[in-house]
């Protein structure tokens, strides 16, 4: 019996295949940096939006089984405001436009505790013209970072796809 030797008779990619998964890791990294991107300077940019007075108009909790005896608690905050005499609604409580889960319920209970039903609360509306609002210029902490985590991952994936692209071929 031959004993194996798995080093050799390996393939490797060649130049097509290292410029195709070159290719795949830029178009994965991409959307992943434009997303995070807005998500994480969105809070800077939230600062320089226009300060409405809105209204709470309901708040609740809503529980989402993710997996076996598992679930996600979403705070979500409904809110009016006017806007030129018309009444518009919102549900953004940060301004990269996503209320994010907790793992506990009293996680996102506190949340929504500064947000009762008919309080009146500053609505940060963005006049750029896509009519973003939010209740804070400010991102969840613990988001913010998983949120970094995901930008860096893109970067690291497009770089990796420029290297390939450009060192493939040797």
């Amino acid at each position: 019996m031959q004993p194996q030797n798995f080093g050799q008779g390996s393939r490797t990619l060649g130049p097509t295949g290292t410029r195709i998964v070159g290719l795949l890791f830029i178009l994965v990294g991409i959307p992943i940096v434009y997303i995070t991107y807005g998500m994480i300077f969105g809070p800077s940019i939230a600062t320089n939006w226009t300060v409405l007075k809105g209204t709470i108009v309901s708040t609740n909790v809503s529980v989402t089984h993710t997996s076996f005896n598992n679930y996600s608690y979403t705070p979500n905050v409904r809110y009016s405001y006017v806007i030129n005499g018309i009444m518009y609604m919102g549900s953004n409580i940060y301004p990269s436009n996503n209320n994010f889960e907790y793992p506990t319920g009293p996680q996102a209970e506190a949340v929504i505790q500064n947000y009762t039903v008919g309080k009146s609360v500053n609505v940060y509306y963005d006049p750029t013209g896509n009519g973003a609002t939010a209740l804070t210029t400010k991102n969840n902490g613990a988001a913010s970072t998983l949120i970094l985590v995901f930008f860096i991952i893109g970067i690291i994936a497009i770089l990796m796809g420029v290297l390939a692209l450009v060192f493939g071929n040797r």
